[in-house]
């Protein structure tokens, strides 16, 4: 019969006489990964019973249940996944070669009259001695 067992940090194997346990990440919360682990072997189960804190063991019901949460937050993955993808480029998005200053200005939109600031000239005093 299997075991089910939680752990609050689901980021690292768990090492035990030997055994390596890795728990599956699920819920993701207080910048940690809740995770879950079946086992259905029932030596292997008793040696991750005895591992204490931060693992502990969870009745089926409640593993279940993590995994419904996985099951409802799925679309955030899939949106972290879609933001790691590169966008497509175009010509447009090319870069232009300027040969000179000029021509890099004569690219530039004309400002707006809202933009336009007018500069005014500081007079200073001509020292007399």
């Amino acid at each position: 019969m299997a075991r089910f067992f939680k752990t609050g940090n689901a980021t690292r194997p768990y090492k035990k006489d030997g055994l390596i346990f890795e728990f599956e990440p699920l819920v993701y919360a207080s910048g940690t990964w809740i995770g879950a682990l079946e086992e259905g072997r029932e030596e292997r189960a008793e040696i991750i019973a005895s591992y204490g804190p931060p693992v502990s063991e969870i009745s089926e019901a409640e593993f279940l249940d993590l995994k419904k949460k996985l099951n409802k937050n799925s679309h955030i993955s899939e949106v972290s996944e879609a933001k790691e993808t590169e966008p497509t480029k175009t010509e447009e998005d090319a870069p232009v070669a300027v040969e000179s200053l000029e021509d890099e200005l004569d690219f530039r939109a004309p400002p707006a009259e809202d933009d336009i600031v007018p500069v005014v000239e500081k007079k200073t005093a001509k020292k007399t001695r």
